[in-house]
């Protein structure tokens, strides 16, 4: 028996959540909730469930996500996202038993690097909206 029917057959509620498809192929975030009633013997009689559409609340998360990982004027990831990936690569290659050597070079006064080209990068798009 799956472990969602062994939980609603002890009278335990389940959440989920999970994608689905419209009929015009739009992808949506749904979250689901299913509730058991149980008679006076403990044997499940109904399941009430309750729907919810959660795409734009994925959709904020994502944006949060990428807003907390990418440097907002290069848009190009940042220490945070590098480190939250090497993580997740160094516990995968101790999982499968594999070796990692990682270079990392750190560059003295990029603050003044990037201060330097970001008045570039923002000329061509200022121009172009006046």
């Amino acid at each position: 028996m799956a472990k969602g029917q062994h939980q609603l057959q002890k009278g335990k509620t389940i959440r989920q959540q999970y994608r689905i498809y419209t009929k015009t192929g739009e992808m949506k975030w749904v979250k689901d909730r299913c509730i058991p009633t149980l008679d006076e013997n403990g044997k499940l009689v109904r399941i009430d469930g309750i729907i919810e559409d959660i795409t734009a609340e994925k959709k904020y998360m994502d944006q949060v996500e990428y807003l907390a990982t990418h440097d907002h004027v290069m848009n190009l990831p940042n220490r945070r996202k590098f480190e939250k990936k090497l993580k997740n690569f160094i516990r995968q290659m101790r999982k499968d038993g594999d070796s990692l050597a990682v270079f990392y070079l750190g560059l003295d006064r990029f603050k003044h690097i990037n201060d330097t080209i970001r008045p570039r990068r923002r000329r061509p798009f200022a121009a172009a909206h006046r």
